[in-house]
């Protein structure tokens, strides 16, 4: 029984290990993309601003 419960975990730690890299991979880039369109907002919010003064 304690050597199957041990494979068990080896082969849930070998398959974690093989997801992290892809985990990281999508969170940087939603990251990126999020701070990409808030950038963008902003920048066309300050344009809009700048050139339809209220």
């Amino acid at each position: 029984m304690p050597t199957d419960l041990g494979r068990m975990h080896f082969e849930l730690s070998c398959h974690f290990s093989d997801a992290l890299p892809a985990c990281l991979v999508l969170s940087s880039c939603s990251i990126a993309l999020l701070v990409t369109f808030s950038l963008l907002e902003f920048a066309t919010f300050n344009w809009s601003k700048h050139w339809n003064p209220m």
